[in-house]
């Protein structure tokens, strides 16, 4: 069994997928995105009844669709192109003529993931950083693993503000909540923890934006790649 090696990212799958961000989606979402990502790195070939080529309808073949989403119901849609696992955009079955109808539907998705991965590869989305209220909901987040090292350096401008004013936790708890020492020790400690996750992140994401500037070695696709993983990449092109 050979697996893909690669991965490229489209602007369209960035612009598709952020619609997630602030939704109690996302965080299934990208995994089940990176799952599938895994599937292939074992095995290009592998298919399953929620990952499969289309095969009804002539417009669209060669495209893959995985589901990574089962309520409400997206599709991962893709391709393979030698190597290289070619991610195209999240959608429905709107958007491809669901059982064979409109079938200039599915001619529209199909040049508009062609005309997407043509553009070439957006390893890093520039996103502004999701909402949150809690410094919790940032703990381990997905967001951490695909930003950019700008929108991961404004993600930590954010904890700083709030490390230094407690403006969400006064908001949460009310203004006099600081009286609470205790609650406000520990609200600043998980905002320390958080930052202390992106410490690391921050510092590699720029030699990671140069390294990935093409594709994405598969087995660091939507991951923060671990020191072990970097280290096979050093020399990757």
């Amino acid at each position: 069994m050979q697996g893909v090696n690669r991965v490229l990212y489209s602007d369209l799958f960035w612009e598709s997928l952020s619609e997630f961000r602030n939704t109690p989606y996302y965080r299934q979402v990208h995994a089940n995105i990176r799952s599938c990502i895994a599937n292939k790195l074992a095995d290009r070939n592998f298919k399953s009844a929620t990952d499969e080529p289309f095969s009804a309808q002539k417009e669209l073949q060669g495209i893959w669709h995985a589901r990574v989403l089962g309520s409400p119901l997206r599709l991962l849609f893709y391709t393979i192109e030698g190597d290289t696992l070619q991610i195209g955009s999240v959608g429905t079955h709107d958007d491809y003529g669901w059982k064979g109808k409109n079938s200039k539907a599915a001619e529209r998705l199909v040049e508009r993931i062609r005309h997407s991965i043509a553009k070439g590869h957006v390893p890093f989305p520039a996103w502004e950083p999701s909402r949150w209220s809690d410094p919790a909901q940032l703990t381990d987040h997905p967001d951490i693993s695909v930003m950019s090292f700008e929108s991961l350096r404004k993600l930590d401008q954010q904890l700083l503000h709030e490390y230094e004013t407690l403006v969400l936790f006064k908001r949460k708890h009310g203004e006099r909540a600081v009286e609470d020492v205790d609650a406000a020790v520990a609200w600043m400690e998980k905002v320390g923890e958080v930052r202390s996750q992106l410490v690391q992140t921050l510092a590699s994401r720029p030699f990671f934006e140069r390294k990935f500037r093409d594709t994405t070695p598969a087995e660091c696709a939507m991951l923060v790649p671990s020191p072990e993983v970097a280290s096979r990449h050093i020399g990757f092109k």
